[in-house]
């Protein structure tokens, strides 16, 4: 959709737990991050100050956990992407409902599903699935898991982080802090605005936080996940990690953030940087060949800053540009092919399932159409070194990492073989050898060996179905 179209979508859009917007867009954030959204470099209708007034920019009037250089703030300035622009996620694979709950004035979007019912019985364990997404992806990234595991009686709950998918997009980097995630999270978790969807129980009420969960987080996903789990266990009954961990100590040296939300100084665009994510990632893999799986080291800081300071960065083309690196390495697969139209990204020979179509890809960049819509994925990658370089966090995490050593409920820990930061064997085993429940239950702690970094888009089906497989093997009391 062209962005004048989409720019004079009908206010409608935005109606349900809309709060009011803001009447002066520039006094409402700070103002070294104000010159973030004014570049020569970006589109023509981003540079100028008419788009200040075409994006509907609104304020929370209930968030009062928010601080800027100590002060804290009574609202934050927030846009939200018109329903519009998901008109075709049915045809590309998520059919879903669309659901929100309301978080200190900001709405976080769901999907809540259920399988065939069937009333739960020893022989055939029910669970509540929770998917938790990272950088820079959203709910849509979880298609074919959910697919598959809709064919059996089984609830899937998958929710965008704030400032991702469907879910509010507070505009100001500085909101972005691991803290923050980990708290709305939480409270989404333990909201008593959900339905009472759980297979074998007839009818909805509201007013039911989640509970009996088996949830999944990769990436950023992870990281916050494991600490939530740690935090609120009563609500999970298992966890299965994919390609991720707790960051439970800080490297030394602490790497230097691009952007520290507390008191940092955000670069500006690099109008200069005309590097496609392809060419970003040659850099990050080149950078080093034993340094790339370091999340503290040179490589990584080469894709924080192409994330934070490229007026082109797109959320779809790192998904894309990790997803044909995995391709182009898979035995018997010979080179990856790259069609720049209508081709997206295709694997040859015996892989030649793992087509990613250029409709699929574009789901990926749909929920953020402008750049105010990009704070998120721009200033997750970010949010690592500033999270590390905070004694509180690493303090709350160690205590966390502590209190997952006893956890010994049902835990499993997958990875994909390409995936060199959070897909090793070495982070694998660290999870496994710490987590009691990870090594009493005869778990298939599984390495999908066409997988990387987003292994839900590889092996999507098979991990669902290695999940499943999971659950009935870890029966709980209903």
């Amino acid at each position: 959709m062209p962005i004048s179209m989409l720019l004079a979508a009908p206010l409608a859009a935005y109606a349900k737990f809309a709060p009011s917007p803001a009447k002066n867009f520039e006094s409402m954030i700070l103002p070294n991050t104000a010159h973030l959204y004014k570049a020569p470099c970006l589109p023509e209708s981003m540079a100028g100050e008419e788009t200040l007034a075409a994006v509907p920019i609104m304020t929370s009037d209930y968030f009062d956990e928010f601080e800027i250089g100590g002060q804290k703030q009574t609202s934050v300035p927030f846009v939200r992407t018109p329903d519009s622009q998901f008109a075709d996620l049915a045809k590309n694979g998520f059919p879903y409902q669309p659901n929100y709950i309301e978080v200190e004035g900001l709405k976080m979007h769901y999907i809540d599903e259920t399988g065939p019912v069937d009333s739960p019985t020893p022989d055939t364990p029910q669970a509540t699935y929770l998917f938790l997404h990272g950088q820079p992806t959203w709910s849509y990234l979880y298609r074919k898991m959910i697919a598959t595991l809709l064919k059996y009686p089984v609830r899937v709950i998958a929710v965008d982080l704030i400032g991702m998918g469907r879910s509010d997009k507070p505009i100001d980097l500085s909101f972005h802090k691991y803290e923050t995630h980990v708290r709305f999270v939480k409270k989404f978790i333990q909201s008593s605005q959900h339905f009472n969807k759980s297979p074998g129980i007839s009818g909805s009420k509201t007013g039911y936080p989640l509970k009996h969960l088996t949830s999944f987080g990769q990436d950023w996903g992870s990281v916050i996940i494991m600490r939530v789990i740690a935090d609120i266990p009563d609500h999970f009954d298992r966890s299965v990690i994919g390609n991720g961990g707790l960051i439970h100590s800080a490297p030394s040296p602490v790497p230097k953030a691009v952007f520290d939300p507390t008191d940092g100084e955000p670069k500006p665009f690099n109008c200069n940087d005309t590097r496609t994510p392809l060419e970003m990632f040659a850099e990050w893999f080149g950078v080093s060949a034993d340094n790339a799986g370091n999340t503290s080291g040179p490589a990584f800081a080469v894709w924080s800053n192409y994330a934070m300071t490229s007026p082109f960065f797109e959320p779809s083309e790192f998904v894309y540009g990790l997803y044909v690196i995995v391709l182009s390495q898979l035995p018997n697969i010979g080179n990856a092919t790259v069609t720049s139209s209508g081709g997206g990204f295709v694997g040859l020979g015996r892989h030649a399932e793992q087509s990613l179509g250029q409709d699929e890809v574009n789901m990926y960049d749909i929920p953020f159409p402008t750049i105010y819509h990009k704070a998120g994925p721009r200033m997750l990658p970010s949010m690592w070194p500033a999270m590390v370089a905070d004694p509180d966090v690493m303090a709350a995490n160690t205590e966390a990492w502590e209190k997952l050593g006893k956890f010994e409920k049902p835990w499993m820990q997958l990875a994909g073989e390409f995936d060199t930061i959070y897909g090793t064997v070495a982070l694998q085993q660290h999870n496994i050898q710490h987590i009691p429940g990870a090594q009493v239950h005869n778990v298939e702690h599984k390495r999908f060996a066409n997988s990387g970094h987003y292994l839900q888009e590889h092996e999507g089906e098979d991990i669902a179905e290695h999940i499943w497989q999971f659950v009935q093997m870890t029966p709980t009391q209903f």
